[in-house]
């Protein structure tokens, strides 16, 4: 439904349009392939089930829901995992107007707990592997399979630094998924250099994020815009140091607590949440008046090319940063600046928990981060790591002065290959360029399919849904045809699961590279980079310090 634009509260022809399609996309796989490998979820699910849910609904209320448990999972919060993440609300409090959204979300979850025990029992495999199980029905059957002691494993995309990317992650706990950054294998991984080909493939992630090819880049394409025009648009002084703040999407933090994961529920150590770390940065630009702040709330909050919806917590932020000192800047989405060109004019990142930090080292930028146990997307140690809010301010001013290093984009590029090549898993085996090339032409055709869909949904209703159904469909159909690389994939699964259950490749103990070697490929490779990110005369912008360091390591 959510692919094609709908939502519960769409009207029932518009959702039994695409119900429709669905089951002729179905009823043609099992006309095409052996029916016995699918099975109809609904065909589980009993009268008696249907009237004890029921029963069950009937007990929620607007202020119970959050404390409704049955056989002792959460399922009351597990329902509301999507919603609260869909309509961006960071609150326990569910607003009246989604209410009936809930309830439905609640019955498809109860719907799923009977069904997926019966056919669980039924079927009595081996291992279940979920699609994220974080969410909704998701960590429904997540909850039955281990209730019924069988290993349930949840799959993530691989980490995105190429537009192609065929990869996954696969996980047996799901706050082992959250705990990566802080895991011994990845200190291991980032004392050790990367050869030249392991650098030329971590640095596709510029591709990525410089052309926004993923839809997982909330950021528009990078211009070459004189840094100039991005002091001008933010109001920004000239010749005086910038700090730039990118805020972390608050709503989806909130809706993953309510799962209940160890790692999502820790308080900061040195600041007790975002909102407390905000109320310090501004407290220091009222205080150190010579710096330069730009805040940029996360691009998430506003609606996006992802979702349509407004975070429900987005007025007040914006109304306290209004009351910041004259040296705060808010960075909005209407001002239609990338997060690289607003990079070009920074002298340091105040690193939260949101992963515009990494990208913020990649550049080689100086960032500063605090609270490790709250950082998921990187290690706080790759940046300026700061206990106490003295040294806070102490690395801001050296991170001021020493503007860019080599050494930041070295670790930021060994934490992206480490998340690439040990974390991540490959779809393919070997060297089959027919898999590869089919791969390939799938994931592209994928991308069209998604950019075809969200162009769909700016037409009328009454031509735009035939055409995201009939699109579907196509995918569908064509991905079975296209699919000779499975035998490699379920190779792929096959090892994950007998070899490496904790969720990560072994880190082997032989160093493949030496530093000089790595730091040669670094210069190749950021002479690339400064040419997609283009030259300007502005000797105190990002592109200048890389063209100075470079001008000074070739003499």
């Amino acid at each position: 439904m959510a692919s094609v634009g709908l939502e519960n509260i769409s009207s029932e022809r518009s959702k039994s349009m695409v119900c429709k399609s669905c089951r002729i996309a179905r009823n043609s796989l099992r006309k095409t392939e052996d029916a016995t490998r699918y099975h109809l979820i609904d065909t589980w699910v009993n009268d008696n089930s249907s009237k004890f849910i029921e029963s069950q609904i009937g007990l929620l209320s607007e202020d119970n829901w959050s404390s409704h448990v049955f056989e002792n999972i959460p399922i009351g919060r597990i329902a509301a995992v999507d919603l609260l993440m869909h309509y961006k609300v960071n609150s326990l409090r569910i607003p009246s107007s989604l209410w009936e959204s809930y309830l439905q979300q609640i019955r498809i979850c109860y719907q799923t707990l009977f069904a997926s025990r019966s056919f669980l029992k039924a079927l009595a495999p081996d291992r279940v592997l979920i699609y994220n199980t974080l969410f909704g029905v998701n960590r429904i059957v997540q909850h039955v399979s281990e209730s019924l002691n069988i290993a349930c494993y949840s799959l993530h995309l691989g980490f995105q630094s190429k537009a192609d990317s065929n990869a996954f992650m696969m996980y047996r706990n799901d706050d082992e998924q959250l705990r990566i950054a802080h895991s011994k294998e990845a200190t291991t991984y980032l004392s050790r250099p990367l050869t030249h080909e392991r650098l030329s493939d971590a640095f596709q992630f510029f591709d990525v994020t410089l052309n926004a090819l993923s839809h997982t880049v909330y950021s528009k394409p990078y211009l070459k815009s004189n840094p100039s025009m991005t002091r001008n648009i933010l109001q920004v002084k000239p010749g005086r140091p910038v700090v730039f703040v990118p805020l972390a999407s608050a709503d989806e933090r909130f809706a993953l607590k309510l799962i209940d994961l160890p790692s999502l529920n820790q308080t900061g150590e040195l600041f007790k949440d975002q909102n407390d770390w905000l109320n310090y940065v501004l407290d220091l630009a009222k205080n150190y008046s010579e710096w330069e702040f730009v805040i940029r709330p996360h691009p998430r909050m506003f609606p996006n090319h992802r979702e349509k919806n407004t975070a429900n917590e987005l007025h007040k932020l914006l109304e306290l940063l209004s009351l910041g000192s004259a040296n705060v800047h808010i960075n909005l989405p209407s001002d239609n600046l990338s997060l690289p060109e607003i990079l070009q004019i920074t002298d340091v990142v105040l690193g939260g928990t949101t992963s515009a930090g990494l990208e913020a080292l990649a550049y080689g930028l100086p960032v500063v981060t605090h609270n490790e146990r709250l950082l998921f997307a990187y290690p706080a140690q790759l940046g300026k790591y700061a206990r106490t809010k003295e040294e806070y301010v102490t690395h801001i001013r050296k991170s001021i002065d020493s503007n860019w290093s080599i050494e930041n984009v070295r670790q930021a590029m060994r934490w992206m290959v480490f998340l690439d090549t040990v974390v991540s898993r490959k779809l393919t085996k070997g060297n089959s360029s027919e898999n590869s090339t089919q791969l390939v032409w799938r994931s592209r055709f994928q991308t069209k399919i998604f950019r075809r869909l969200k162009l769909f949904q700016r037409l009328p209703r009454a031509i735009s849904l035939p055409l995201a159904v009939t699109t579907q469909i196509l995918s569908i159909r064509n991905s079975r045809r296209h699919d000779g690389h499975f035998s490699s994939e379920a190779q792929v699964f096959h090892e994950t699961l007998t070899s490496q259950l904790p969720g990560l490749h072994r880190v082997s103990q032989l160093v493949d590279s030496d530093e000089v070697i790595e730091t040669s490929a670094l210069y190749v490779l950021l002479n690339n980079l400064l040419k997609k990110l283009g030259t300007f005369e502005d000797p105190t912008c990002l592109s200048s310090r890389i063209e100075s360091f470079l001008s000074r390591e070739s003499n």
